[in-house]
């Protein structure tokens, strides 16, 4: 589970787990242990559980997450007025998070109607913040919100350009290593998108910039740049403060030539095939298998 702080555009903490076939709200107990006062925490409706959402309060941090079906809620009052969107129309009214038919907590609903539907083909999603109006209003949160797909964004070019997942059968503590190498990697290229997003601005880069070409251009040049340019030319960038770094990363990306880098748009691709589920031969995962090698047998 990787979390991204979508101000930077960049990987900011990852909570490993061997088993490839966990649930994600098995790893919640270490995902609280992450956050911090005054946080806001962005996260899909597969979050949305009364115990993380009171863990999250509980830590003086936030939330904006999108409500989960099986969460009740309790409405405390009508829907106010909608107010238009870039994406759809967005409503609130107060609400409080119910079970065993108790009240937990209050929260504002968000409701956002789409104008484009979901890949799922839904026209309307909820969210649940505790964020004060005062703070965040109802186009705000939801705006919040829509910044959480910079996440799937990351986990594709992990996978298309960093080669975070390794195609061949290993040890699982060996394939987090990977990918979290692959991660460390990502952080190098947000930096050098945040660069290029000062000086070329943020529609360019990301419409017309190559993700595949910026990794690719790190992964051809590193070796021989260390091979030709001796140590002591390196030490300049030691020195340099965060001020500093930041003005000269600015004046390289300036001088950068962005034709290089263009993304090269193809057609649509076709949807894959279902996978259909054998229940003679589930899936399992490796990590369960190591640990049933593990187990002392019994002799007779």
């Amino acid at each position: 589970m990787v979390l991204l702080d979508p101000a930077w555009g960049m990987p900011v903490d990852v909570v490993p787990c061997e088993n490839g076939h966990a649930q994600e709200r098995s790893l919640f107990g270490e995902l609280l242990q992450r956050v911090e006062a005054n946080d806001v925490w962005i996260a899909d409706r597969n979050f949305c559980t009364a115990d993380l959402l009171r863990g999250i309060a509980d830590r003086q941090a936030h939330f904006v997450i999108r409500h989960h079906a099986n969460l009740s809620l309790g409405p405390l009052g009508p829907w106010g007025p909608e107010v238009e969107t870039e994406t759809g129309w967005v409503s609130e009214r107060p609400a409080q998070v119910v079970r065993d038919g108790q009240g937990l907590r209050e929260v504002r609903c968000i409701r956002v109607r789409l104008k484009k539907k979901t890949r799922d083909g839904e026209a309307e999603i909820l969210l649940l913040t505790d964020l004060s109006p005062e703070v965040a209003d109802t186009t705000l949160v939801a705006d919040l919100y829509r910044r959480r797909w910079t996440v799937e964004t990351l986990f594709q070019e992990l996978t298309q350009h960093l080669g975070c997942e390794v195609n061949t059968l290993g040890y699982p503590k060996a394939a987090l290593f990977a990918f979290c190498v692959a991660l460390a990697a990502y952080a190098v290229l947000a930096v050098v998108k945040a660069a290029l997003r000062s000086v070329h601005g943020e529609a360019v880069i990301e419409t017309q910039v190559s993700g595949y070409y910026l990794a690719l251009e790190m992964a051809r040049v590193y070796g021989g740049m260390m091979i030709a340019i001796p140590a002591e030319y390196w030490q300049v960038f030691r020195e340099l403060d965060r001020t500093g770094m930041a003005c000269l990363l600015r004046e390289l990306a300036g001088g950068m030539n962005l034709a290089k880098y263009r993304k090269h748009p193809r057609k649509p691709k076709k949807p894959s095939p279902k996978r259909i589920y054998d229940p003679e031969q589930p899936h399992v995962a490796t990590s369960e298998l190591l640990a049933q090698r593990k187990q002392p047998s019994t002799k007779l």
